[in-house]
């Protein structure tokens, strides 16, 4: 990406020869409608960090801090269709526009230029003029030299910054030698009647995080820590949508191995008769007695695998997740979550989970 270029089209010198009668009326951004990021100043980071991602474009001889605007290219999310910006801060690169400083040969002098391109850019009077009508440089020019002197000052400073970024080796990606698991911590269980599947309005009220060597230990960590304790013994209750009896693969067989037991509703069932499993049938919730809230309730379940089914359904399964929350056993609803569920246990089987400090695991980071 160009640090220069981006949305000029015609940068010339500034001079009362070719200037002497035009003016720059700046209305709006729509200028920057298609482009998607632009360098900060290390001292914007306050004030741009909160309204968008910056990250550090990197080249082989320099690091540049850049904010981003979009995530296509030509699409920037903070220009409206009026030309408007949609962000309570405007980068410093954008506000420069129409105007530019250019390079001597020498390389420490620099000419003030502007975008003869820019839709603002007129000889009618429009806006504020450039010079005097005595051929003087105008205090609008005046002021706009001294934002680009300091923009050009806080330009070296960010290099020197980023320079420094680059010898400590910050800029380059960590290639972490462990694992990490975050899990949500959610408080269904003080809203009674509540189901646990989340909505669109639901917030978790903290995260958890579990780290180790490989993912299983990293994820039973989660597991532990957000109150979801994996069992390693007893009966397993399978309630699996149509899609997810396709496409369980061999997790009921993975769990046969690890020493569980199966029950299951009719359809799931017979899925796992299929694979050569032994499975005991339950009912469902208003089919008979005992059903599997009731099996739940006489402590003959240690774990729920419910993916959802849909409306059909909906009172089954929220009965099943409300129940199996009251008491404490985990419910996973979906394959996704009963695999990593399975590799944890392996995992605990096979290691024995590390305790370390997070400074000693930032400490075995290395830099790609």
């Amino acid at each position: 990406m160009s640090t220069q270029l981006l949305f000029y089209a015609s940068a010339v010198p500034v001079n009362s020869a070719r200037h002497a009668d035009c003016s720059v009326e700046v209305k709006g951004y729509a200028f920057c409608r298609n482009v998607n990021s632009v360098p900060l100043m290390a001292v914007e980071f306050p004030m741009a960090a909160p309204e968008y991602p910056v990250v550090f474009a990197t080249s082989e001889d320099a690091v540049t801090p850049v904010a981003i605007l979009g995530m296509r290219d030509k699409e920037n999310l903070f220009v409206s269709e009026e030309g408007t910006w949609q962000a309570k801060y405007v980068p410093a690169f954008v506000r420069r526009y129409p105007f530019v400083f250019s390079a001597q040969d020498d390389g420490k002098s620099f000419v003030l230029c502007v975008d003869e391109d820019f839709s603002g850019f007129n000889r009618e009077g429009r806006g504020q003029r450039l010079f005097t009508d005595d051929k003087k440089v105008s205090p609008y020019v005046d002021n706009v030299l001294k934002f680009l002197q300091e923009f050009r000052n806080q330009f070296m400073r960010t290099q020197t910054f980023c320079k420094k970024l680059k010898e400590l080796g910050l800029t380059e990606d960590p290639v972490p030698t462990y694992t990490s698991a975050k899990e949500v911590v959610l408080p269904f269980i003080k809203f009674r009647g509540v189901d646990i599947l989340l909505g669109p309005e639901m917030r978790s009220t903290g995260e958890v995080m579990g780290i180790d060597r490989n993912m299983g230990l990293a994820f039973a960590k989660s597991q532990i820590a957000a109150g979801n304790r994996l069992p390693s013994e007893g009966t397993v209750f399978l309630s699996l949508n149509k899609r997810d009896k396709e496409n369980m693969g061999t997790l009921g067989q993975d769990l046969q191995d690890l020493g569980f037991k199966f029950l299951a509703t009719d359809g799931t069932a017979a899925r796992l008769r299929e694979q050569g499993l032994d499975v005991e049938v339950v009912y469902k919730v208003g089919e008979g007695r005992p059903n599997v809230v009731d099996k739940i309730i006489n402590g003959e379940v240690a774990w729920i695998i419910n993916t959802p089914m849909g409306a059909a359904s909906k009172y089954d399964e929220r009965a099943i997740r409300r129940t199996a929350l009251e008491h404490g056993l985990p419910t996973m609803p979906t394959l996704a979550a009963a695999r990593a569920g399975v590799q944890a246990l392996r995992a605990i089987r096979d290691n024995t989970p590390a305790v370390m400090a997070l400074q000693d695991y930032h400490a075995t980071l290395k830099r790609g």
